[in-house]
């Protein structure tokens, strides 16, 4: 867990942090992720962190924080900061041992205690240590717990400093507790800062649900945090209604892809003769749309694998292709680019010269493999056919791995026969290979 502070980290980013139980056992209760939340909040109110959303699940948690930059820090906000996180009494007991100290004249002992505090300021490893450890010694304490608690170290993640960007990984952060089937509302999960958001919930007079026993002074301290968090995402020129709005139609929109996602996994299952159940998040009609989905894709595979690697020649016309190889086991038609005199059997030797005239290659870039140009054409066609295809699809179509999919796509990219503006929208095929 130490080695965690020797990260470097740089300022005035966003940061997706996210820890796990060990063995993955869910084994967090209702008063853990309380008191989870009450060392989260003091800990990131000691170093300087900024909150801006967070979830703490049964087995592991997400936050997603801000680290700004530094500033310098007298020895009355390092001590408020210390209450904070210690609590008062043990800040009065410093404050007396700080004030002997002077007394007797060790200035050197009291400039050196505050020194290590400021280097524990504003850095995500020491706010990350004083979160897990502290939780940690709570666990054990109340368990009598021995051993490891957490999964390794933290996963840190960095997050583009855009709305769009930030807006995505705080709503991946609160989908957790609808896919993992915790709540059917987003609004409904208390250890959630989608909750402490919420109109409805800041309306009403809210338990304290959170805040050891020892100190209630913070009751209020999540909902101006998650608030503040939600604003430091969208800004300031919307209101809160229509941000959270805009935030809620974004969960909507990814609870449906991943609706969908899961539905197209169970169809690609039970397509291989696995007996997969309805998944809880999703439905029937949901699994039967990708099942035809797939089927369509299959017939289209089945059609182009019967004409590959040629294409027609009003294709090959608007994709302004000027060399294209032909596999020997083809069969030549006279509109090809090959002579009479290539048209070769499978069993002889051709040579790549034999089958494409030097003088069709317009580039030295338009030379290349047969696999490699017959596998960009067909996924070029493939696209071209039915734009929404992803790349799972492509995948499952053509049977090759993945990776393999991926390159061909770059490849098109790079030539300009292939675009694609975001990940929401269709393939557009210019056909300018």
């Amino acid at each position: 867990m130490a080695a965690s502070n020797f990260r470097v980290h740089e300022y005035d980013t966003v940061h997706h942090l996210m820890s796990r139980i060990a063995h993955k056992v869910f084994i967090l209760n209702e008063d853990d992720r309380n008191d989870f939340l009450d060392i989260m909040w003091r800990a990131a109110e000691f170093v300087g962190v900024t909150l801006l959303g967070w979830c703490v699940m049964t087995n592991h948690f997400h936050l997603l924080v801000y680290l700004p930059p530094p500033i310098e820090l007298g020895e009355d906000e390092i001590l408020r900061r210390y209450e904070i996180l210690k609590g008062k009494t043990a800040a009065a007991n410093k404050r007396k041992e700080l004030d002997k100290f002077r007394s007797e004249g060790c200035e050197d002992v009291v400039n050196e205690w505050f020194e290590r505090q400021r280097k524990r300021m504003y850095d995500i490893g020491s706010f990350m240590k004083i979160v897990k450890q502290w939780f940690t010694e709570m666990y054990n304490v109340r368990y009598s717990h021995t051993g490891t608690l957490w999964e390794g170290e933290y996963l840190d993640k960095g997050v583009k400093r855009t709305t769009s960007e930030m807006a995505k990984r705080l709503a991946y952060i609160h989908l957790n507790p609808i896919r993992a089937l915790l709540a059917s509302r987003f609004d409904e999960y208390r250890w959630s800062s989608f909750y402490d958001m919420n109109q409805e919930v800041i309306k009403q007079v809210r338990p304290a649900r959170f805040i050891s026993s020892s100190d209630k002074t913070g009751l209020t301290c999540f909902i101006t945090t998650a608030i503040a968090g939600l604003r430091f995402i969208y800004g300031d020129e919307l209101s809160l209604d229509d941000i959270i709005e805009q935030h809620t139609a974004l969960l909507d929109h990814l609870l449906e892809e991943e609706k969908r996602r899961r539905a197209a996994d169970i169809a690609r299952l039970r397509a291989a003769g696995h007996d997969v159940p309805c998944d809880p998040l999703t439905s029937e009609a949901l699994i039967i749309q990708a099942q035809a989905h797939l089927d369509e894709v299959r017939r289209a595979s089945s059609v182009i694998k019967q004409v590959r690697p040629i294409l027609s020649d009003e294709l090959i016309k608007r994709a302004g292709l000027t060399s294209f190889i032909t596999s020997p086991e083809s069969n030549t038609s006279p509109e090809s680019n090959t002579s009479p005199e290539s048209i070769t059997s499978p069993e002889s030797n051709t040579s790549p010269e034999s089958i494409t005239s030097p003088e069709s290659i317009t580039s030295p870039e338009a030379i290349t493999s047969k696999k490699t140009d017959s596998l960009d054409d067909t996924i070029l066609n493939l696209l071209f056919e039915n734009p929404a295809l992803e790349v799972g699809d492509l995948v499952a179509t053509l049977r090759i791995p993945q990776a393999t999919v991926y390159r061909s796509i770059q490849r098109l990219k790079k030539c300009g026969a292939l675009i694609r503006p975001s990940r929401a929208k269709p393939w557009i095929v210019t056909l300018s290979k």
